[in-house]
């Protein structure tokens, strides 16, 4: 990305005001919700476009699923000649394929692409459900492979893969109008998951971090997440109360960048 100078220099006026924000995503996300490398990325690229653009950074993203949400937005603002998708259609085709990424082991993996085209005409005509898919290849939220001649594809950032799929589990529950106890009972059943609960970390923080952040807005219950209250055995005759065990990093490599 080209930068003027006179970019530069207003991206470095509002340098404290991007630290600040900053500051206010890792505060709305709670404990549990690291800040990661990753997201800083993120978010200061989003910042870095506005700016190019001549926009103000009022609109940046105030929670951290809404920063994977900003990344897709830019991405469908890339040329486009063949076939121009809406954000909103762009977006909910993202988080419709995470789903399939996600698998039932909740880790992002790899997915055919008859997978992906299965889900998607699930919601839309078979026309439409190619457009989307070759926009999400082209625009770089999918990675296409051709191991052996056999084509594979994969998000190109993981945690974007389990923050859109965890943003569609709210939606799906929304629209349902689950109640405290549907979401509890989901909540428990997430238990039966392999390798629960390191295995799926990621996207059981993804899915806690954006329950709390749409909580309000999407009018959700109170909740309890299990997973975050497992806690370590103390001795008997120990005069500190249980702590909550830290949480483990993942066993296997993940995708921050491409």
């Amino acid at each position: 990305m080209s930068v003027s100078s006179a970019a530069r220099r207003v991206l470095v006026e509002a340098a404290w005001t991007l630290a600040q924000r900053i500051l206010t995503l890792a505060e709305s996300g709670g404990q549990k919700t690291p800040i990661t490398p990753l997201l800083v990325t993120l978010f200061v690229e989003s910042a870095l476009r506005r700016t190019v653009d001549g926009r103000s950074l009022d609109d940046m993203p105030e929670e951290v699923p809404e920063i994977f949400v900003d990344y897709l937005r830019r991405l469908n603002a890339s040329p486009n000649p063949d076939a121009p998708v809406s954000d909103d259609a762009f977006i909910r085709a993202a988080q419709t394929v995470a789903t399939v990424s996600l698998g039932k082991n909740l880790v992002p993996q790899d997915f055919t692409p008859e997978e992906a085209s299965e889900a998607l005409k699930q919601e839309t005509t078979a026309e439409q459900a190619d457009v989307l898919l070759k926009r999400l290849i082209a625009s770089g939220v999918i990675e296409r492979r051709t191991p052996g001649g056999h084509v594979i594809l994969r998000f190109n950032l993981d945690p974007a893969a389990e923050y859109l799929a965890a943003i569609r589990r709210l939606v799906d529950m929304r629209t349902k109008r689950a109640g405290p106890k549907e979401w509890q009972n989901y909540f428990s059943s997430l238990e039966g998951t392999e390798g629960y609960p390191k295995e799926p970390e990621g996207n059981l923080t993804a899915l806690a971090t954006c329950y709390r952040a749409y909580k309000r807005e999407f009018s959700l219950p109170d909740a309890i997440f299990p997973w975050e209250e497992t806690v370590e055995p103390t001795s008997s005759n120990s005069a500190s109360p249980p702590q909550k065990s830290p949480t483990a990093a993942p066993r296997r490599p993940r995708r921050a960048k491409s």
